[in-house]
């Protein structure tokens, strides 16, 4: 998110895909994500935190150009979120 928060989004969306690609699809783990994946392989080295799950909301905060702040607040992306899944 820190690339993309410098204007190299496609840097940013590239790290986070093969993030997703290492933890959802080699590791098999979207939901239990790991402390340390290895660089090599994209398999999980060590750690088992399921709390880690909450860097999901990191990109599309940064893809909205909003700070946590603003990102949690009436009216910010993840109000509007919740709205657009009750409605």
């Amino acid at each position: 998110m820190t690339f993309v928060y410098h204007g190299k989004v496609d840097t940013g969306l590239e790290i986070a895909r093969r993030m997703y690609e290492a933890i959802a699809l080699t590791a098999r783990a979207p939901w239990n994500q790991r402390c340390l994946i290895s660089s090599e392989t994209g398999l999980p080295v060590w750690g088992d935190d399921y709390y880690s799950n909450m860097v999901v909301w990191a990109l599309p905060m940064a893809l909205d150009g909003q700070d946590v702040g603003s990102f949690a607040r009436e009216g910010g992306l993840i109000d509007r979120m919740i709205a657009a899944a009750t409605a």
